[in-house]
Parts: structure tokens; C-alpha cells; sequence
């Protein structure tokens, strides 16, 4: 994922953005802009397994090259910026250099050179924060004088006990509500090992609630940063549309978004929640686009006198009673702090109808995910149902397979809907509600996600009633931060959704910090 931003860049700045796993680019060398990245996968190198070749562990050894540590970054950053054949385009412009050169005079950027009869011809350089070291190019003039840098980079890391981070885990093409893939594995739940994480961030929410990282960047259309955050008990935030660019999150870097697609940050804390999303909001320059952001400001510190209505539970959706109940006595909790708080008010539509019509927009859009065969196959399916089957399977299908008139229409009731909105915010700040209407699931494997049963107050329901919940600001577009409220019997985390009107983003997180408190698991340290 990647994002440009037009607010000035100094070295503390990019230092705060590598603490949370981004850094900056530009798409050429005369490109005065820079972006921001968070990639969803990542170069590791591992210290303990570097595998190094015969012939060049020969060549370390001898003396063709001599090996120098932070003598010439200039030449460095010169010899990384150069191209090349294999390499005709860099990305390397003169804000990089300046940047990186101000934090290498600051201690913070290292250079490994490789040198041979007095001439610089190969090295690399990085940031190196704390026990962690990010490394940001390399280039060679001379034959594999740059993997000679890399095999004493890796020796000195390893010397000083030097710690890699790597991407955390996601489910395959980020479509389950658990992260479990046959390539990495599965990600358990730091509260309880034998259930979810969540998806498909759940790889980035139990590295928070482990403490193996500060901040995380996921993306959100069916709860995908959500979901996780209400089972591992941090904070997460789904932005309005539009406010954080998704250029650079897909495979495909010349897509076009995505409809109900958005891209936010979780984080451990409120206000790392805040931080992180000050960073990522701003419009994407790189578009084109003419927009600044200006968003409205936040500066409450407290609750006295902030209109709150609180949704604890739906007829159409039941909602686990641990969770109900733990909305209950925070409506509580928000009246003894100042709060003017509504219990169970009616939203602008009724609840069957906001989950169909989220169905219907979030199918149109995940159906551009099916190739051909895919699609003849979804459509036959559709062909051969019930006209009466009225499941989240059969949902699902028809909105697959709908016609574009039929989405267009959809459409039309979204807007008046987001209108309805406006008007219902007239009397409340936020809404407070369900994350999802269960916690944290058993490891479930070989089940479709649509024929997926989750226990609700003691019976088996629809893992899809979710989605009712989850649909509530993602179908108008409006931000929504879950936060941590408390723990059920058994201790396993309950999120709720803070959600407030379009563009009031600041808002919801705010509140969200002031209101949610993150609880460690049993063995955090």
C-alpha cells in the first residue's frame, strides 16, 4: 500500500514512519514527490539461515575486496541511484538523498562499502533503529562486491543480536475471518491458541496484542481490520473512503479502487491509532488529484457532554449476550463520565435491509475477483436456486452474478441512505455497536466460509449475521473504529464499533482513545 503526502518530510518524521513499517519512494529520480509505502510483502533475510555459497564464502574471505563501514555515504547513495542496465530507472531522487544523508549524519543510516584498489564498487545502505535494521539498496560495480557488503552485514547483525521483522500473516486472497494459508500457516489468537486471530489482518492484530510490533496497517471491505481487532483486543480503524490511498496495496498497481475498499491502521493504543492515521490520511499526488486534506479538527479530552447512542443487540441479528452485555455496562460507564447516552435507538433503515444492500454492494464488488470459469460457475449455481432461499449462500451468488442495472439501483438506495445518515447524526456524535456478534471462533477448517456457524447465546447462527454489523458504516461509507471494551467469561477480547459521520474521522478516534483500553493477554510481557 502506498500513499503520497504533501506535509513536509524531516528525518523524525521518516523515523516515526519506519516505526511502523513504512518508508518513502519516488517513481523516478526526477520526480520531486515522494510516497509512502507499507507493502504487503516483504524482503527478510534471515540471520540464522542466509545461505551462502561456496564460491562466495571463498570470495568473503579473501582479500579482493576491502570492506569499510560508514566511510562514504554520498558515493553510496550515488552508486545505488545510478541504474544501470538491469536496472535503467531509480527511484532515488534528491528529497531521498537529503533525507537519508540527514539521518546518516545522525547515526541513524549505515552504510557497508566494498572497496578495491581505492575505488568504491559495491555496498549498501540502511536505517538501523534500535535492534532492527532496514535495508533500503545496494549496487555493484564489481563482481558481487555487493553481496560481499550483504554477508558482513549480516555477520555485524548478527554480532549485535540484531532483530528482523517481517510481514505478518493474512488468509489466501485476504477472504477469511481467520489467517490460516498454506504457505505460512496458521495464526493463532494470543488470548486463546486454539481460536481466531481474525481476518484477513489477524496476522497483524496478534503481533499487536503480542508486543511484537507498535502499529500495523491493514485494508477493510468485509471487516478485514475489524474483525481482527475485536478478537485481539487492540485498536482498529476503518477510514471514510477515499482519505488513505490504496495505490500500491493490490498486486496490480495500475487497478482501480476498489468499491467499499479502504485501507487504516491498528495499533495497541488510541492515540498510536491517531498518530498512524495522521501519517497515512492525504491525498494520493501521484493521481493527480487536486484535493488537500482538510478534515475537521478534534480537541475534546473528555466525555462530558458527548452524544452517544449505544446499540447493543438486533431481532434479526442476536448478539452473543457476553458481548450485549458488555455494551450495556459501557453505556454506563459513558453516562458517569459526562456522557448523554441513548440506549438501542432506531437506525435510518431496518436492519434486514441494511444487510442486503450491503450484500448486494459488497458482492458487485468482490465478483471482479472471479476469472471466467468462476463466474460461469457462480452464475449456474445462481441459475439452479430456490427462488425462496433467502440464505447468505444464496445472497451471495445472486449478488455475484447480479446485472448492472440491478447494482445501479443499489447504488441509488446507498446514496439516499448516506443522506438518511446525515440527518440521524443531527442528534447523536457516534454510535456505539457490535464489532461482530461473537468473539473470538475455534480454528475452523474444510467449512466454506458461507456455511460457517458461530455459538450465539448458546445456539449455533450464521457466521454471515456478521455482516449485518460490520455492513452498518462500511455500506454508507462512514469511519468506524473498534476499539477494546472488556472480556468475556473466559477472557477472550470484545471490540466495539465507534462509528461517526463521513469525514469526522478524527472524531471516531478520538473518542475511541478516550473510551477503549487495551488488556494484555495472560503471558504479554
Amino acid at each position: 500500500m502506498s500513499t503520497t503526502q504533501s506535509f513536509e518530510i524531516t528525518p523524525q518524521v521518516l523515523l516515526r514512519a519506519y516505526s511502523i513499517g513504512m518508508f518513502p519512494m519516488a517513481d523516478s529520480a526526477d520526480d520531486p514527490t515522494l510516497f509512502w509505502v507499507d507493502p504487503e510483502e516483504r524482503g527478510i533475510f534471515p540471520l540464522d539461515g542466509l545461505i551462502v555459497s561456496r564460491s562466495l564464502a571463498k570470495l568473503v574471505r579473501s582479500d579482493r575486496y576491502e570492506v569499510r563501514v560508514d566511510q562514504d555515504f554520498d558515493a553510496v547513495i550515488e552508486g545505488c541511484a545510478g541504474g544501470g542496465a538491469d536496472r535503467p530507472k531509480t527511484w532515488i531522487n534528491q528529497r531521498i538523498r537529503k533525507l537519508y544523508g540527514d539521518l546518516f549524519h545522525q547515526g541513524f543510516v549505515h552504510t557497508v562499502e566494498a572497496w578495491r584498489d581505492g575505488e568504491l564498487v559495491g555496498g549498501l545502505y540502511g536505517v538501523q533503529m534500535g535492534g532492527a535494521f532496514f535495508g533500503e539498496s545496494m549496487f555493484h560495480t564489481a563482481r558481487d562486491a555487493s553481496k560481499v557488503a550483504l554477508v558482513h552485514l549480516v555477520a555485524r547483525l548478527r554480532a549485535a543480536g540484531a532483530i528482523v521483522m517481517g510481514k505478518s500473516n493474512v488468509p489466501v486472497a485476504l477472504a477469511d475471518w481467520q489467517s490460516s494459508n498454506p504457505i505460512h500457516g496458521r495464526t493463532h489468537n494470543p488470548y486463546d491458541l486454539t481460536r481466531s486471530a481474525g481476518g484477513s489482518s489477524g496476522g497483524a492484530a496478534a503481533a499487536l496484542a503480542a508486543g511484537l510490533t507498535a502499529l500495523e496497517v491493514g485494508s477493510d471491505i468485509g471487516g478485514s481490520i475489524r474483525m481482527p481487532a475485536h478478537f485481539c483486543g487492540v485498536f482498529g480503524h476503518k477510514p471514510t473512503p477515499g482519505l488513505i490511498p490504496m495505490r500500491g496495496h493490490g498486486l496490480n498497481p495500475d487497478a482501480g479502487p476498489a468499491d467499499l475498499t479502504v485501507a487504516g491502521p491498528l495499533a495497541r493504543s488510541g492515540a498510536d491509532l491517531e498518530l498512524a492515521f495522521a501519517i497515512l490520511a492525504g491525498a494520493d499526488e501521484a493521481s493527480g488529484t487536486p484535493w488537500r486534506l482538510d478534515l475537521p479538527a478534534e480537541s475534546r479530552t473528555s466525555l462530558v457532554g458527548a452524544r452517544i447512542a449505544v446499540l447493543s443487540d438486533d431481532a434479526s441479528f442476536p448478539v452473543d449476550c457476553a458481548i450485549s452485555g458488555a455494551l450495556t455496562r459501557l453505556a454506563a460507564r459513558l453516562a458517569d463520565a459526562g456522557a448523554i447516552v441513548t440506549h438501542d435507538p432506531a437506525l435510518p433503515l431496518p436492519s434486514q435491509d441494511i444487510y442486503r444492500l450491503y450484500l448486494q454492494l459488497l458482492r458487485g464488488a468482490t465478483a471482479a475477483r472471479l476469472d471466467d470459469a468462476g463466474l460461469a460457475e457462480a452464475i449456474a449455481k445462481a441459475d439452479a436456486l430456490d427462488p425462496a432461499d433467502e440464505s447468505y449462500g444464496a445472497l451471495m451468488l445472486r449478488y455475484l452474478t447480479q446485472r448492472h442495472a440491478d447494482w445501479l439501483k443499489a447504488d441509488g438506495r446507498r446514496h439516499r441512505l448516506q443522506h438518511a445518515w446525515r440527518g440521524w447524526f443531527g442528534e447523536y456524535d457516534a454510535l456505539i455497536c457490535p464489532a461482530a456478534p461473537f468473539t473470538a471462533f475455534p480454528h475452523i477448517s474444510g467449512i466454506p466460509k458461507e456455511q460457517q456457524r458461530m455459538m450465539v447465546n448458546g445456539a449455533p447462527a450464521p457466521a454471515a449475521d456478521a455482516y449485518f454489523w460490520l455492513g452498518i458504516p462500511t455500506v454508507s461509507g462512514l469511519p468506524a473504529t473498534t476499539m477494546p471494551i472488556g472480556q468475556d467469561p473466559s477472557g477472550l477480547p470484545i471490540g466495539a464499533q465507534l462509528i461517526t459521520p463521513a469525514w469526522t474521522d478524527r472524531r471516531a478516534l478520538r473518542l475511541a482513545s478516550l473510551i477503549g483500553k487495551f488488556e494484555a493477554p495472560p503471558a504479554y510481557q
